[in-house]
């Protein structure tokens, strides 16, 4: 079990520990991040026994169908707002989904969204120990979990396409333009208009992938190769 213990306030030594905790759910391991609170009159926070079952009720956990952005964007809020407690959770939590993701990906994918996750680990500790001052520092790495979660999402499309798993396709292909939109936005670069067309003619296929309207393989094709130098650009703007 990994721990990263990060002291809130000094004064009254309250610590959270931060442990990413393996968990089986539908079907496969699933990675957490558990608070664990300890409070004293102390220092030093006392030697953190292993979670029980009060820890996993306030378990922080990457859940199929939740997304990263509400994280990101209330980690920035928190950071803005001097709370740094909050800001490094709210990238803690980002890097759970990260590593939830890491846990299903394949390949470049998988080596990308490790590689993010990690950056955001070391993130939230330097943004509670106060050693990161400046909320660019929190975009660009932001940007970076961005453009790992368009490969992978650019990736699954890829592969979904070539089994035939119309639906499926549709789905990764929109979450890919979309993470090409935040990626960019987080980096606080606006879309060209190569790039607007790109995104605007992936959702398009997208869409009719996923509710059953008429669609060429031309079209889609076309929507998956636009994503792929999309996503190409992105590992050397981001």
């Amino acid at each position: 079990m990994r721990k990263t213990l990060l002291r809130l306030m000094p004064a009254t030594a309250i610590i959270i520990s931060i442990a990413m905790l393996e968990t089986q759910t539908f079907g496969s391991s699933m990675p957490t991040t558990s608070l664990v609170v300890a409070q004293s009159d102390n220092t030093q926070a006392p030697p953190q026994s292993a979670p029980g079952p009060a820890v996993l009720n306030r378990e922080i956990a990457a859940a199929p169908g939740e997304k990263s952005e509400e994280h990101f964007d209330q980690a920035r809020e928190s950071f803005l707002k001097k709370d740094t407690h909050a800001a490094a959770i709210g990238i803690l939590k980002g890097a759970a989904f990260l590593k939830f993701q890491a846990s299903r990906a394949t390949g470049e994918a998988k080596k990308v969204l490790t590689a993010s996750e990690r950056e955001l680990e070391r993130l939230a500790g330097g943004v509670e120990k106060g050693t990161v001052t400046s909320v660019q520092d929190l975009r660009r790495a932001f940007a970076r979990a961005d453009r790992a979660l368009a490969e992978e999402h650019l990736q699954n499309a890829v592969e979904s396409w070539s089994k035939k798993e119309v639906d499926r396709t549709g789905q990764e292909l929109k979450s890919a333009a979309d993470d090409v939109e935040l990626a960019l936005s987080w980096a606080g670069h606006k879309l060209n208009t190569t790039t607007e067309a790109a995104v605007k003619g992936a959702h398009a296929a997208a869409a009719k992938l996923t509710e059953g309207a008429a669609w060429t393989r031309a079209e889609v094709g076309k929507g998956l190769d636009a994503m792929s130098k999309e996503v190409g650009k992105l590992r050397e703007r981001v």
